[in-house]
């Protein structure tokens, strides 16, 4: 036995557990048969499953009278079935000439934030759309076209946040007889058989087509194939949200995706899992097919390769890690001329700290001191040398014999021409930082305790040999690297 329209709705809603008891639900009403039977069935529900009903009408300024008679229509609807309703006028066509986007576009929306709005007035918990199985169709199609995703074939989604679509298992067919069947009246949208719009050719000519000439139960049979479509898609989001917690860490709006993790996993997951990275840096308005590749083909190249990537975003290939980051113009600091006694406010490179709360932070007895920031401090201070004393032996605090220390002490950035005194010789900084698989990335942030060209102390990574503390040592030169919190304990 065939169910009725109202037996679909009604277990859709429990598939999908749409409404509840206490539930204060606001629907949007165009005054279209769509809208009309949606509001008609919440109400019918309503009686069983005891939640509210109210209504939004959204008057987009586009078809002059035709629409003003939308507006009445839907009014007077709503007052014979006693629902709270509004009616909100907005100017389409002025909203999407000063945003630049189509008319289709501007009126959704304007139409979005219309309901978010009533729905914060009102105390709502739900707003239900009418969108039913045809539109689901238009939508894939429409995808599938365009070249779109998971997301794109899956259809319209029944629930999405506090959103509803109860009439998403209906076909356009169902819900017209189910008016006719009852009687109710309804408006009717010339624009709705304008070809003007990309959906209207979609369903005017090929849904209609496919009907008429291929199978009467297309609409029915795309549906069914986008609830499967979904499946696959929560699964697919499921997968890569594992990937992600794997080979992913987030610092300051930095990616930091580990290539041999990556690597483990299908391509198929490499790419949902770029394509989701991307989309949360923003600046590519559709991340597309060839962004994903390029960033990809890093993992077979060279350390310091990158691609510049459209709106502003550089992937980047730094030894055994990908990094995704927004590009950003530093500044550079000035160069400080140091003091002794004195201290000093640095900023470390992100990755560096967030290792420093690893290396460093069990010997000061608090890690999370370390992990909170990249802010730190370096403290000079001078003192005479007894042989007796324990030289550290730790990163974060360095001895040198000052005495051996001729000019100015100053704090600065890398230099070309910088150099490195080691035990079998002087390095250059650049090779140093190679050697030290220092990503490229962090070099040019690192505040370094120069001489000339001479570096005296990396900061947490190696300091110069030429200084070490001797027997003969008179005056010891102490710098502590500490990171701002710990000053304050």
């Amino acid at each position: 036995m065939q169910q009725t329209l109202l037996q679909k709705v009604t277990e859709y809603n429990k598939k999908y557990s749409m409404l509840q008891e206490g539930d204060k639900v606001l629907v949007g009403l165009s005054g279209g048969a769509d809208s009309v039977c949606l509001l008609y069935v919440l109400k019918e529900l309503a009686e069983k499953v005891h939640f509210s009903v109210y209504a939004l009408h959204v008057n987009h300024g586009i078809r002059g009278k035709d629409a003003d008679a939308d507006e009445q229509f839907a009014t007077k609807l709503c007052a014979e079935l006693g629902v709270k309703f509004v009616s909100i006028k907005e100017d389409i066509p002025d909203y999407s000439e000063k945003n630049r986007v189509s008319l289709e576009e501007g009126g959704r929306i304007v139409r979005y934030a219309a309901f978010e709005r009533m729905k914060q007035e009102w105390g709502c918990t739900k707003i239900a759309l009418a969108h039913h199985a045809n539109d689901s169709a238009e939508t894939m199609l429409f995808h599938l076209f365009r070249g779109g995703k998971l997301a794109g074939l899956a259809g319209i989604p029944p629930v999405r946040g506090d959103i509803i679509r109860p009439l998403l298992c209906c076909s356009r067919k169902e819900i017209e007889a189910w008016l006719k069947e009852r009687n109710i009246s309804y408006c009717t949208d010339a624009s709705n058989f304008s070809e003007d719009y990309t959906r209207n050719k979609i369903r005017h000519r090929m849904i209609a087509y496919a009907e008429e000439e291929i199978n009467p139960k297309t609409v029915l049979h795309m549906q069914q194939t986008a609830e499967y479509m979904r499946q696959v898609k929560d699964f697919v989001e499921e997968e890569t949200k594992r990937l992600l917690e794997k080979a992913v860490q987030k610092k300051k709006d930095v990616y930091y995706i580990a290539v041999s993790a990556l690597a483990e996993a299908p391509l198929f997951l490499q790419q949902q899992l770029i394509y989701q990275l991307l989309g949360e840096l923003g600046g590519l308005k559709d991340v597309a097919e060839l962004h994903v590749t390029q960033v990809l083909s890093l993992m077979e190249k060279q350390s310091g390769r990158c691609v510049d990537l459209a709106g502003g975003i550089l992937a980047e290939r730094s030894y055994d890690t990908l990094l995704l980051r927004k590009k950003q113009e530093v500044e550079a600091e000035p160069e400080c001329l140091v003091e002794i006694p004195g201290q000093y406010a640095i900023t470390l490179p992100v990755e560096f700290a967030f290792r420093m709360s690893y290396d460093t932070a069990s010997s000061l007895g608090d890690r999370r001191m370390f992990a909170d920031g990249s802010d730190f401090f370096l403290t000079f201070s001078v003192f005479p040398y007894v042989n007796t004393m324990k030289i550290p032996k730790n990163r974060y605090t360095k001895w040198m014999d000052y005495d051996k220390i001729k000019d100015a002490i100053i704090l600065r950035k890398r230099q070309p021409g910088d150099v490195l005194s080691l035990k079998n010789g002087t390095k250059t900084l650049k090779a140093f930082f190679i050697d030290e698989k220092i990503p490229k990335e962090e070099r040019t942030q690192i505040t370094l305790v120069a001489c000339g060209k001479e570096i005296l102390w990396i900061p947490g990574i190696r300091g110069s040999e030429a200084y070490l503390v001797e027997e003969q040592t008179k005056n010891v030169l102490q710098i502590e690297l500490k990171p701002r919190g710990y000053l304050h304990q």
